[in-house]
């Protein structure tokens, strides 16, 4: 047991606050959580307009847009009932999306000359945050300036002794921690359900798991029952055997559902306790590929474990099950033979020995190669979610350099559950197809996956790749290769877009796609203010058929003109617009030619420096 790295080694990042875990625990901030009522005060007076629109965001779980809308509003001169609701639903927002920096801020920014009341609650607020944080020193001294107030309630000071332990813990101050816990039961002996579980926790990390199983008895929840299975591995008084049995059963409860990751936590602890280390490993590929769950493993006293725990599982899972077989250290030939042999239910020890042989190898191509199997491995037992912690220039795996298959089957996967950003890194350090694919297909494939990622120089160059390759594009080709290229638009990817569209123009078909093709390229001119070159474009499509003035020449005429007005060219978007006006029999496009018209005669007196008569439409 002693083998695995504690929380304890890393204090500011052992416990997340107590504070913000126990609304957890109670069940606050759950998905689509509501945020409509506050644990202050009444709210001094009904709610807004602007603030019920804001809770309908919150309430439709579309929290980006709602923290954007309330951000843009500041602090008033003189605070009001709607000033304090709406702060109030925002400092609820950034709690349940754990935007503690950015609630921090929002408190600093409240006028030193806003009623003490206030400033109170907003920085009651902010020591939960420093908790969060990892800064209990800032929120002990925030906490000192309270609990020195004369105008503090007994329940509040109360809660606030209790913030102080937990900044305490958050610092890895452990004895400070433990002496103020005993003080508080002292004065207060208390029973409640979070002082309990805090106070066990306490004597857990205080190398008292005796006394934080005492602490718990009378509690029967699942955090406690998780937090008292761990003391009693702890203590000795379970076997780890029987520590293994326990969590999972309680892995296969609804009810704990929650608690997914500690319960990882301690069983991958018992696991190596017990000396199983293919378990280990399995369980802590489990836990490190497991969804945050709403209670932080670190905020019950658990260990929280990390990559390095894995790789030192694979490495004594490989070496135990390889010495038994007779292989040694070096010798890697035969480990990579005895990997290939190991039977395809027992994933777990070959990618521990591909690990192992891709860590300790030093032939580069060994190395690719045990990689690459590991990978392979990863999506045949579904934990191919690993690659991005194993993989990487700081990650102990190093680069991820695989094979043309592999990366297909890895971007898929990735495709597949949402996940762009892997998909395009599976991809990109791969020149060559895979299997079934030609090069013309993985080219357009990975740039267009690239670019949704958000990689736009690699992505705009595999499709320069894959353009250069086609001396002329059928129709159905030109179809496919604009798709990624309007993204590139979208994004706001002009000036590659239209070196694209230009290297496209000289290979099309023709027909149709001579005006479509200048008509995106004078959208991407027009959006970088290139405004002459985009009417340029604009008119060139629009002349390609019927004089310009088909539904489609009408359209590009309009833009062409819009175009030369933001240019000032008012002489030639006034000809352009008369021509339409001409042309135009629906009655809502005169009214849209006659406006801008009269927006080009305002214009023109404005730049001349007198007034004109302005002539009726």
């Amino acid at each position: 047991m002693g083998r695995f790295r504690t929380a304890e080694t890393d204090p500011r990042k052992a416990f997340l606050s107590m504070g913000a875990w126990t609304g957890l625990v109670l069940g606050a901030l759950m998905s689509a959580p509501v945020f409509g009522q506050s644990t202050h005060e009444p709210l001094p007076e009904p709610a807004s307009p602007e603030l019920l629109r804001v809770r309908t965001l919150v309430q439709a779980n579309v929290l980006g847009l709602a923290e954007r809308i309330m951000e843009e509003q500041g602090p008033p001169q003189l605070p009001d009932g709607a000033w304090l609701n709406w702060e109030r639903q925002l400092w609820a927002l950034y709690r349940a999306k754990k935007r503690w920096r950015k609630l921090v801020l929002r408190v600093r920014e409240i006028p030193p000359a806003f009623p003490a009341s206030i400033h109170r609650e907003a920085e009651r607020e902010a020591i939960d945050a420093y908790n969060a944080l990892g800064q209990g020193g800032d929120a002990r001294r925030l906490l000192r300036r309270h609990l020195l107030s004369p105008e503090l309630t007994e329940q509040e000071k109360i809660t606030l002794r209790r913030k102080v332990i937990e900044s305490y813990l958050v610092d890895g101050r452990l004895h400070d921690a433990n002496a103020a816990a005993r003080v508080f039961q002292s004065d207060y002996r208390p029973q409640d359900r979070d002082w309990l579980l805090l106070a066990g926790t306490v004597a857990l990390r205080s190398g008292n798991p005796s006394e934080a199983v005492n602490l718990l008895a009378p509690l029967d929840d699942p955090a406690a029952r998780v937090l008292t299975l761990w003391s009693r591995l702890k203590e000795g008084g379970v076997r780890p055997e029987e520590v293994l049995e326990r969590a999972e059963r309680m892995r296969q409860d609804e009810t704990y559902r929650a608690l997914e990751r500690p319960l990882l936590a301690v069983m991958a602890t018992a696991a190596d306790a017990a000396d199983l280390p293919r378990r280990v490993s399995d369980l802590l590929e489990q836990y490190l590929g497991a969804a945050d769950s709403a209670y932080r493993e670190d905020n019950l006293g658990i260990p929280q474990h990390g990559v390095g725990d894995l790789m030192e599982s694979y490495a004594a899972m490989a070496r135990s099950r390889a010495n038994a077989e007779g292989y040694l250290t070096g010798e890697e030939q035969d480990w990579d033979i005895f990997a290939r042999l190991l039977p395809a239910e027992d994933d777990v020890m070959r990618r521990g020995v591909w690990a192992h042989i891709g860590i300790h190898s030093n032939d580069p191509a060994s190395r690719t190669q045990a990689l690459d199997q590991w990978v392979n491995a990863a999506l045949d037992g579904g934990r191919w979610t690993l690659v991005p912690l194993l993989f990487g220039e700081d990650a102990p795996l190093g680069p991820l350099l695989i094979s043309p298959d592999t990366a297909l089957r890895l971007s898929n996967a990735a495709l597949e559950s949402g996940d762009i950003h892997l998909a395009a890194e599976a991809n990109a350090n791969v020149s060559t197809p895979p299997a079934g694919m030609t090069l013309d297909e993985w080219l357009l494939y990975t740039g267009r996956i690239s670019i949704i990622a958000g990689r736009y120089g690699q992505g705009t160059e595999r499709l320069r790749q894959w353009i250069m390759a086609n001396p002329r594009l059928t129709p159905e080709q030109t179809d496919r290769v604009l798709q990624p290229i309007f993204e590139l638009q979208i994004v706001g990817q002009h000036e590659p877009a239209i070196e694209l569209l230009e290297l496209i123009d000289a290979r099309s078909p023709g027909g149709k796609f001579v005006r479509e093709i200048a008509f995106w390229i004078a959208e991407s001119y027009d959006a970088l203010g290139q405004h002459m070159k985009a009417a340029d474009y604009f008119l060139f499509s629009a002349m390609q058929k019927a004089n310009g003035f088909d539904q489609w020449g009408i359209s590009a005429r309009y833009r062409a003109a819009d175009a030369l007005l933001e240019g000032n060219f008012f002489a030639d978007a006034k000809t352009i617009f008369q021509n339409l006006l001409k042309h135009s029999k629906d009655e809502n496009r005169i009214s849209a030619l006659r406006q801008k018209l009269q927006r080009i005669w305002l214009l023109e007196s404005s730049l001349a420096g007198g007034r004109k008569d302005v002539p009726e439409g």
